[in-house]
């Protein structure tokens, strides 16, 4: 054990002094990464503001509620029809009037399982197209066109006039 304790100290050292050590000469070979090592390596999404930045993006999008809220605890099965502590993180973004059927979902599983939450939330598209059939029709497209997919260990559904822009600023914000 004390020798793994040494060697490891070693290691840092050596590294250390690789990477801090030595004149600024650009004409020393550098290290690189390539761009499929950097992927492996997630960097903490911060999703207030991966929230905050897609509500701005859609005027429809007037409410947000995040995981850490009691209201998402409280309304989770409701919505997504799963236990709060089956999930890690997320939020929903949605229209607060009723006459909308615009809506962001992301969530993550503490077990990782994206597919279990992809069908979770076409469930969830499924009843809001449902809620929306006879009441406000027009909204009925939205739900159609709906975009579910995941990124990393998150699951998104997208309901809104302009999905696939939403999708692709989705997807930027947490890859």
């Amino acid at each position: 054990m004390k020798l793994r304790l040494i060697l490891c100290a070693a290691v840092i050292a050596a590294s250390a002094g690789l990477c801090s050590c030595g004149s600024d000469d650009s004409s020393k070979s550098k290290v690189s990464v390539s761009d499929s090592e950097t992927e492996s390596v997630s960097q903490p999404v911060d999703l207030k503001s991966a929230a905050e930045k897609l509500q701005s993006k859609n005027e429809e999008l007037n409410k947000t509620v995040m995981y850490s809220d009691s209201a998402f605890e409280m309304n989770c099965m409701n919505l997504f029809d799963c236990e709060y502590s089956d999930l890690s993180e997320g939020f929903i973004i949605y229209n607060s009037g009723g006459g909308k059927a615009d809506e962001i979902s992301v969530i993550s599983r503490r077990d990782g399982d994206t597919s279990k939450n992809e069908n979770l939330l076409k469930a969830r598209s499924e009843r809001r197209y449902k809620d929306f059939d006879g009441y406000v029709p027009e909204e009925l497209p939205k739900i159609k066109n709906a975009k579910i997919f995941s990124v990393g260990n998150y699951s998104v559904l997208i309901i809104a006039e302009n999905a696939s822009e939403l999708e692709n600023i989705v997807k930027d914000l947490l890859k």
